[in-house]
């Protein structure tokens, strides 16, 4: 097998190269065999409605990604989009234009974002701790502020925008792709995006490099609550409300997302196209086992033993 690895790693490239062509393919394997068992799983429109569903957790997962690539983590951004969902529909109930309520859910995200940065930075918290808090903290929050009650969105030209499909596709599908495009162009080809993966890297290495190893880890949070925020108005305009229910576990598979595209949890590696295809992957695996009459504790056998798999896979490159 070593023997095998240095003949074909010139080929495939980078360690992550060969981690993201072992999840493509293993895309294509679950595509293939869930046609096999139902004929319409690769109907234009099965497949547009299996994007769609895996847009809100696209977005979660690409926040994430910026914050584990400096080998931090974010367990709160389902409490973020909860909270961001909460203030939106109550600007909205107070008539506000749908661009400015996007606007509010959108900053709401920021700043919950920005929070757990500073908890982090300034507070000298472990991201674990931090958010786990605010996980915590920021739910209780929007079921104080809705009195925990769901409040319904009443503006039409608002659900209007979350029916559009540009060039016939999904607006939330091309919110997504958007995201994906926009992150993986500012990690890839930016200034900032190298410093992100420096300090995933080695945090004191960075520091003495001049790196502004503060404000680059709090503004990895801040991006994390932005697309939270994002994924909010998304949700809001799929439910026609704010729900203080909604959002429940979404880190969970935000992060199985991340991990699974290849991103190391140990920071400094991974990308946001590898996270789109994870969480494509994920929601690919739930469709074809809920057309196929999977119960539900099947399909979180099979998404838990998927991500150990990636984790396992990720620790056997780390050490070649």
């Amino acid at each position: 097998m070593q023997l095998l690895w240095r003949r074909l790693k010139p080929l495939l490239g980078s360690r992550r190269s060969v981690q993201a062509l072992g999840l493509v393919i293993a895309l294509v394997a679950v595509m293939v065999y869930f046609r096999l068992k139902v004929d319409q799983f690769w109907g234009p429109d099965n497949l547009l409605d299996l994007l769609r569903q895996s847009s809100i957790n696209t977005l979660l997962a690409v926040g994430v990604t910026f914050v584990i690539l400096t080998a931090g983590i974010d367990l709160s951004v389902g409490s973020m989009l909860c909270l961001s969902t909460i203030v939106l529909a109550l600007a909205l109930r107070q008539g506000a234009p749908p661009a400015v309520g996007i606007g509010i859910g959108m900053l709401a995200g920021t700043l919950c974002g920005a929070l757990n940065g500073s908890l982090v930075v300034a507070g000298r918290l472990s991201p674990f701790i931090a958010t786990l808090g605010t996980l915590w903290a920021l739910r209780g929050l929007a079921r104080w502020i809705c009195n925990d009650r769901t409040i319904l969105i009443a503006s039409e030209p608002f659900m209007a925008m979350g029916t559009a499909r540009p060039l016939g596709v999904p607006m939330p599908v091309v919110v997504a792709c958007i995201a994906v495009i926009v992150a993986e162009v500012i990690l890839q080809r930016t200034v900032f995006g190298r410093c992100i993966f420096a300090v995933g890297g080695s945090e004191e290495a960075s520091w003495v490099s001049g790196v502004r190893v503060g404000w680059i880890k709090t503004s990895v949070y801040a991006i994390s609550g932005l697309t939270a925020g994002i994924a909010a108005v998304l949700s809001s305009m799929k439910l026609g409300t704010g729900s203080p229910t909604v959002g429940v576990a979404y880190e969970l598979d935000a992060i199985a997302a991340v991990v699974l595209g290849g991103t190391s949890l140990m920071g400094g590696e991974g990308s946001a196209v590898g996270t789109f295809v994870g969480a494509v992957f994920i929601q690919a695996l739930r469709k074809g086992m809920s057309m196929t009459g999977v119960e539900d504790y099947r399909q979180n056998i099979a998404i838990g033993v998927a991500i150990v798999i990636g984790a396992l896979v990720d620790r056997s490159m780390r050490r070649r």
